[in-house]
């Protein structure tokens, strides 16, 4: 049958059609898996609503790069969406510039449309901090009830992840925090990058007493803390709590988390420890350890804050200090797989939560820490 070209071209615009649904296509470069990994690649989708005052890449995702040369990106309304910087190949920087539904619009090179994206932008009606180490360690329930009043030791720092929602939804982007804060406490806004693209603030404790740091997003004031700044009179006791090495493959980087607690069992951040393997002094200061998982190893890890101490055996070779303040990527020497972890309820142990005095633990002290570390991790579900 022979086919007349009117209707030939009208196959084409369908085809054309069917290519700009199934093919050419915009996503994001914001990644909702907190796990610093860069052989997961980059988000294969635009991760609509997104918090006013929020700036992210978007890029053409569907198309070989060299099939792409010349296409562009453009917001059908500047006031609600803008677009920061145009780059080569159907990428550009935006920023969520006020509340309101706006399409994306992916140009080739002819200018011809190729595909359109709505997208929506929210002004958040709520703020969640995020606890750093607990969030590290996979363990949830060591998030703090409440984060209207945190508790941080003078001369120390805390960080927490940033979390937007509006009616109960999460929104997505980052850079669109500010703070302001009375003396004695600074609130500092701080990004991530590198592999995960994350928004953070950092409360550095300067002046003992209460003080309000208020947050806000796109210049909106979104929540006001309350940050108690505490001395070191304060803390009662410090428990490690590590993820559970149940399943855990050799290689596999883990972290334990050392925590500050006053005496009602509020949590105390910003405390810094001094650690050690099986007595072995390790270099530097900080609030985690991390190490690879060695089921052929056994050892003794300490935490010391003044004469507070905590002990846990975990099964390692060698590890190093680390921070819940370093919020970019941080991986072990050699280290595979997950450093981070969801914000979703997975179960873990704890391993052995132990009051010590400064001294080195005796032999007996030993064995009932090695004892208890043995019950807690086997008897979790």
């Amino acid at each position: 049958m022979r086919t007349s070209p009117t209707r030939f071209a009208s196959l084409a615009l369908v085809a054309a059609a069917l290519a700009g649904c199934h093919g050419a296509r915009l996503a994001d470069d914001i990644d909702l898996e907190l796990d610093f990994n860069p052989l997961r690649g980059p988000s294969d989708r635009l991760h609509s609503p997104y918090v006013a005052g929020a700036r992210f890449t978007v890029y053409t995702i569907g198309v070989d790069r060299e099939d792409r040369e010349g296409w562009t990106v453009a917001s059908s309304d500047e006031s609600i969406l803008s677009v920061l910087e145009e780059r080569t190949g159907g990428e550009a920087r935006v920023r969520a510039s006020a509340p309101g539904t706006v399409s994306l619009i992916l140009r080739d090179e002819r200018g011809d449309e190729v595909h359109r994206a709505r997208v929506e932008v929210l002004q958040p009606d709520r703020l969640e901090l995020v606890a750093h180490g607990p969030l590290l360690v996979r363990r949830p329930e060591l998030q703090p009830p409440s984060t209207d009043e945190l508790q941080v030791l003078a001369g120390g720092s805390a960080t927490f992840l940033v979390e937007w929602y509006a009616d109960g939804d999460q929104l997505f982007g980052n850079e669109a925090l500010s703070a302001t804060s009375d003396d004695g406490v600074r609130a500092e806004p701080r990004q991530s990058y590198l592999f995960e693209n994350r928004e953070w603030v950092t409360l550095h404790a300067e002046t003992p007493g209460r003080h309000e740091v208020r947050l806000f997003a796109n210049d909106v004031l979104t929540r006001t803390i309350t940050v108690v700044v505490v001395e070191e009179s304060a803390i009662d006791r410090v428990e490690l709590h590590g993820e559970d090495e149940r399943g855990a493959r050799d290689g596999d980087p883990l972290v334990v988390y050392a925590q500050a607690y006053a005496a009602d069992g509020t949590p105390i951040y910003g405390v810094e420890y001094a650690w050690d393997l099986d007595g072995r002094a390790q270099e530097g200061l900080g609030d985690l350890f991390r190490y690879n998982f060695d089921s052929t190893r056994r050892r003794m890890l300490g935490a010391h804050h003044d004469d507070l101490d905590a002990f846990a055996e975990i099964q390692a070779r060698e590890g190093f200090v680390d921070s819940t303040n370093r919020i970019g990527c941080s991986a072990a020497p050699g280290a595979r797989g997950p450093l981070g972890a969801s914000l979703a309820v997975l179960a873990a142990a704890a391993l052995a939560l132990t009051r010590r005095r400064r001294a080195r633990a005796t032999p007996r002290q030993r064995a009932h820490s090695q004892r208890s570390a043995t019950r807690r991790t086997s008897g979790a579900s």
